[in-house]
């Protein structure tokens, strides 16, 4: 998943979801596994903001981009174990 979220996170998340709805996958593994294809994807991301569009760009768009990231977290924090 994190290395699948570096370049597109819709592949991983439908591949995740069909697997949760074979129940091969326990809710919080298809949430976590979802959350990190996010992360990555986000981090990917913001690499190509600070060395397309300078630090400035870079420092303006990370507060969203780190919300998006805080927001995956908060949910896989909230499932049960």
């Amino acid at each position: 998943a994190l290395v699948s979220g570096l370049t597109d996170v819709d592949a991983i998340t439908l591949s995740t979801l069909r697997l949760y709805d074979l129940g091969k996958l326990e809710p919080l593994q298809a949430v976590s596994a979802i959350a990190l294809a996010l992360g990555s994807n986000m981090a990917f991301k913001r690499g190509v903001v600070f060395a397309g569009g300078g630090a400035a760009l870079g420092r303006r768009c990370a507060p969203a981009m780190l919300a998006a990231a805080a927001g995956a977290g908060v949910v896989v924090a909230l499932l049960p174990a």
